[in-house]
């Protein structure tokens, strides 16, 4: 009977239903090299509430991201501003820019709170990776994807 560092096949057939792309197998030490995230959709989780002075710049700071795919998933839980217009705005900035855009509106007559517009987002999302940014972040902080 074979040990499982013996027997490659063994090693190989189990590969290919997982993340790992390959086996290296020397000196009875196993070796597994693992797939590069590359081509994993992330999706960047976006609640709004009346955030209309921030929307500009969180949307332009996405868009400048290099990594593709990438989808933004922006719910807007009962704004009172105009944050809706410009969220709508967006939908085709990002379809040029190559990004998956789903903006959402709550059908509420009140606000629901961070959480719940958060929720949403997720619920709606189809990434891999989720990267949630909050609009009082983008005063000072721009997010970037490494991988």
């Amino acid at each position: 009977m074979s040990t499982p560092l013996e027997d490659k096949t063994l090693l190989q057939d189990r590969s290919e239903n997982s993340d790992v792309t390959k086996v290296e197998i020397s000196n009875d030490k196993m070796t597994l090299k693992r797939k590069h995230p590359t081509g994993s959709l992330v999706s960047v989780i976006i609640p709004v509430y009346n955030a209309e002075q921030y929307l500009e710049e969180a949307f332009v700071s996405i868009a400048e991201q290099t990594y593709r795919p990438l989808e933004v998933v922006c719910f807007n839980d009962c704004s009172t501003d105009g944050s809706w217009v410009i969220i709508q705005s967006w939908k085709d900035k990002f379809k040029e820019a190559d990004i998956i855009a789903i903006m959402l509106s709550s059908d509420r007559d009140t606000a629901s709170g961070p959480g719940y517009g958060r929720n949403q987002a997720i619920q709606n999302s189809h990434g891999d990776f989720l990267c949630h940014l909050g609009m009082h972040d983008c005063e000072y902080i721009y997010f970037h994807l490494y991988y």
